[in-house]
């Protein structure tokens, strides 16, 4: 003899899902800019400047020079008898003198002195940046269910059998 009995069984289902798994992953992006590049160069900066140079040179120089000049004249003695008399007159006289002429001269004064320099450039900058990164993964869920069931279950029946003596 079976009897049909309602049993709640204990079952594990399991699904495999396909999920998409992201992260954030730091990725180099670079991009070009354009910035002012500046140095300190080194330069010659000259200014004009008045000196006076003399220096020695030699010229004629005229000078009224007084010279002894004699004449013969006739002065009266006793007898007339000619006399020599001498007397200084001015007489031009030029002659090699060296001098010293000065004049002024114009020279540039130079110095060396830095001064900043820039100039406009194309750069690559380079930096991190976020960037999400997806895989296909997959992923196995299982979870226990409860079902009910209907199942013969064997009954033990008995039952007197004489006996025989």
């Amino acid at each position: 003899v079976t009897t049909v009995e309602m049993v709640t069984v204990q079952e594990e289902v399991c699904k495999i899902e396909n999920i998409d798994q992201c992260k954030d992953v730091p990725m180099e992006k670079c991009m070009k800019m354009i910035v002012p590049k500046c140095e300190t160069v080194p330069m010659e900066v000259c200014t004009p400047e008045t000196n006076e140079v003399c220096e020695m040179v030699t010229m004629f120089e005229k000078s009224i020079v007084p010279e002894e000049v004699c004449t013969t004249e006739d002065v009266e003695k006793c007898k007339n008898v000619p006399k020599e008399t001498c007397k200084k007159e001015p007489k031009n006289v030029c002659e090699m003198k060296d001098k010293e002429v000065c004049s002024p001269v114009e020279k540039d004064v130079c110095a060396d002195v830095t001064s900043e320099e820039c100039k406009i450039i194309q750069v690559e900058v380079c930096g991190n940046v976020p960037k999400e990164e997806c895989n296909d993964v997959e992923r196995e869920e299982c979870k226990t269910e409860l079902e009910m069931e209907c199942r013969n279950i064997p009954e033990q029946v008995c039952e007197s059998v004489p006996k025989e003596v």
